[in-house]
């Protein structure tokens, strides 16, 4: 067998007590056989150092494992000593994730361990969030993003809204998605309902309705009797001539101008129900923009409403008839409450 050199045996003795702590032969002849190596007793040094480099012992003076490093009931040598470990057995851990930080267990895990997965309703995250790697799809409709994607006038057509008449409600189905109270630079929210019908020429004047003020002025309606006077007045027509009728005058005080007024006899005999006088008021009926416009039964053609017997005010009018002999008549003025 072929020695190591002096130099070489001084190593692996000095190694040799690192190990074992010994440096007489008795001393390491126990050592190696209490790791199980078969001796005959006349072993010398020498023989020793070679059964150490046959048998390839570690070195363990610089091992730095504790027990509690080492997995439960496992043994391993450091520093010469031998050491059981007693390092936490985990097995199998099971996370399931909250919304707070969960520390990881120290210890063994056996690879079986799981965190649970998430399943996220992504139609409830809103686009452009993502939880557990999933993407959510709920449309995004806060003003900021309807501003930033369009303009200040950008908002989204509710599905449909139904008016309450009973408490004024308007009962608005918006479109699925996100909203939030934010407002453009108008003070508008999000959510259009659009009616063409909400517009001041469908309100009455000193009402609004959301907002928008209404500038229809209210029809009025008054009503009464009246004498024809018995002596005729000659009244002229519009364009020509002159028709003979008596003048009917009566004080309403109503304290506003009709804009219609009709003169009418009333009879169970439907056939005299025909003798009238109809005069309008030019502005509110456009159709006839020249002048105002007065008609009587049995005349030819228009008369004339500029005639010096003939007027309307908000206190009265005087209008002719078409007959003098049927007592008392009746009239109707309808109008838009303008003096």
């Amino acid at each position: 067998m072929q020695l190591p050199s002096n130099a070489k045996l001084s190593e692996v003795i000095a190694k040799l007590q690192a190990l074992t702590g010994i440096n007489q032969i008795p001393d390491l002849k126990e050592a190696l056989q209490a790791k199980k190596i078969s001796l005959t007793g006349n072993e010398t040094m020498v023989d020793l150092v070679q059964i150490v480099k046959d048998n390839n012992f570690a070195y363990t003076a610089d091992a730095t494992a504790t027990a509690s490093d080492i997995y439960p009931g496992k043994t391993a040598y450091v520093k010469g000593q031998k050491v059981t470990g007693t390092m936490p057995n985990k097995g199998a851990v099971t996370i399931t994730p909250t919304a707070a930080d969960q520390a990881i267990p120290a210890g063994y895990h056996n690879g079986s361990g799981i965190v649970k997965g998430v399943t996220v309703p992504t139609v409830k995250l809103v686009e452009g969030n993502t939880v557990a790697g999933q993407a959510g799809t709920l449309k995004d409709y806060s003003r900021a993003m309807l501003t930033a994607g369009g303009s200040n006038n950008t908002y989204v057509t509710a599905v449909g809204s139904k008016g309450n008449t009973s408490n004024g409600d308007i009962i608005i189905q918006p479109q699925t998605g996100y909203y939030d109270d934010g407002v453009n630079v108008g003070g508008e929210g999000s959510i259009r309902i659009n009616d063409p019908n909400l517009n001041p020429a469908n309100i009455l004047s000193g009402k609004s309705i959301f907002g928008v003020v209404g500038n229809v002025l209210p029809y009025k309606y008054g009503f009464g009797s009246a004498v024809p006077e018995i002596s005729s007045t000659t009244y002229k027509y519009k364009d020509s001539g002159t028709k003979t009728a008596y003048k009917t005058t009566v004080t309403h005080n109503l304290g506003w101008t009709p804009a219609f007024i009709i003169l009418f006899y009333y009879s169970s005999a439907r056939d005299v129900d025909r003798e009238f006088t109809i005069w309008m008021r030019w502005d509110s009926y456009p159709v006839f923009n020249d002048v105002p416009w007065l008609y009587i039964t049995d005349g030819t053609a228009r008369l004339d409403p500029n005639d010096p017997n003939v007027y309307v005010n908000s206190t009265g009018f005087s209008l002719p008839y078409t007959s003098n002999t049927r007592g008392t008549i009746y009239w109707k003025a309808y109008g838009n409450g303008q003096s």
